[in-house]
């Protein structure tokens, strides 16, 4: 889909990630997890917080197309 953009909230023994992902620079079709960009909260960091962090991620990523 032209635009679209992925991305993973991954939580591990409480704690919390948001992976982007890209297109694979290989050509094919395939989502690749975009790790340089990776966002890692510290540990304790809320649900929400995390949630809230996502939600400005998304806007930004639409204000920017």
């Amino acid at each position: 889909m032209r635009g679209a953009s992925e991305w993973a909230i991954n939580e591990y023994n409480g704690n919390y990630d948001i992976l982007p992902y890209r297109k694979d620079p290989e050509g094919s079709q395939a989502w690749v997890a975009d790790n340089e960009h990776k966002t890692q909260f510290p540990a304790g960091t809320t649900r929400d917080h995390v949630i809230e962090r996502m939600i400005k991620i998304i806007q930004a990523a639409a204000a920017s197309k």
